[in-house]
């Protein structure tokens, strides 16, 4: 009996992974799908700022910390963190409203709501706001950020409301830049039409094929469209947030938005995907510990909100 219990004890520790194979592992599926992740999240971290009226390096600030803080300290194993486009007009809200720096202390201050709200335990209970609530919001969210980017594809800039938006879209349409114009749509159809790519050619993500298609398209032909300028370095946006001259009120009532939304947003989030596979399931009280502490460093550093938003594609 003891040597079969040996022979037993030895089979599954055979059974286990040792350390090279989870390094070989790690260099075939995580390693292509952190530089497609990294591919993806670059451009649209840069654009997400531009949408919420940020500071263009505060959506990569928020990209870089997203990835690592949250990556480290979360809960949920197959997904990845950065600006979130579901607080685009949230964010560019409270920038109107109250400046760019006390954004960034509302930014903290949520962050460490979340933060308690993980360590009291209770992340689960935020799980019992319906879904139908939150894809509504989110639904009424998408809806003023197309109005928005619609102004912006035709060349001109987006109004501070969704009616303005409306009102002002057929002299826009009038008056478009058809070069950026033309570009713009050849990256919408790229993005419908990438369903239907032959399965090889589907496993690199639409977006990053439509980035770098018209990108190169618009070096290469001579296309007339304006490009992003990342003015000063990195190290010149990393400035301490301000208190608010007054309104306390609504900084508050902006705190709770902001911690509710990604909080709601996040957990739904791993709730998906872990319907989606069979491997280890998200621990929502640690992985909001992780959405916070990353809220609380990038906001100390003057960066966009942030909150999961996709799965990592790794199985």
């Amino acid at each position: 009996m003891q040597q079969a219990g040996r022979l037993g004890q030895q089979d599954f520790q055979e059974g286990q992974p040792n350390r090279v194979d989870r390094w070989r592992a790690a260099m075939q599926y995580d390693l292509p799908a952190s530089l497609v992740v990294f591919l993806v999240a670059l451009p649209l971290s840069l654009g997400i700022a531009i949408a919420s009226n940020a500071p263009v390096l505060s959506g990569l600030i928020a990209a870089i910390v997203g990835g690592v803080v949250a990556g480290c300290i979360g809960g949920s194993p197959l997904q990845v963190s950065g600006p979130a486009a579901g607080l685009t007009v949230v964010v560019a809200d409270l920038v109107s409203q109250f400046g760019w720096a006390v954004t960034c202390l509302i930014t903290i201050i949520a962050g460490a709501l979340q933060v308690m709200l993980g360590i009291s335990r209770i992340a689960r209970a935020a799980l019992a706001i319906s879904p139908v609530v939150v894809h509504a919001m989110l639904a009424g969210i998408g809806i003023t950020i197309a109005l928005q980017q619609v102004h912006v594809l035709l060349g001109g800039e987006s109004q501070s409301s969704a009616w303005t938006n409306v009102v002002g879209l057929p002299a826009q349409i009038a008056g478009a830049h058809r070069p950026g114009l033309v570009l713009g749509l050849l990256v919408i159809a790229i993005l419908v039409a990438w369903r239907w790519a032959p399965a090889r050619l589907a496993k690199v993500p639409g977006p990053l094929v439509a980035i770098v298609v018209v990108t190169v398209m618009s070096v290469v032909l001579p296309f007339n469209v304006s490009r992003i300028r990342l003015e000063g370095s990195v190290l010149e946006a990393l400035q301490l947030p301000q208190l608010p001259d007054g309104n306390w009120g609504a900084v508050v009532i902006a705190v709770i938005t902001v911690t509710l939304i990604t909080s709601v947003q996040s957990l739904l989030t791993a709730v998906s995907i872990d319907r989606m596979h069979t491997g280890p399931r998200t621990d929502f009280n640690r992985e909001l510990i992780g959405q916070g502490a990353a809220n609380m460093v990038s906001g100390r550093n003057r960066r966009a909100s942030h909150c999961r938003r996709d799965r990592a594609q790794r199985g």
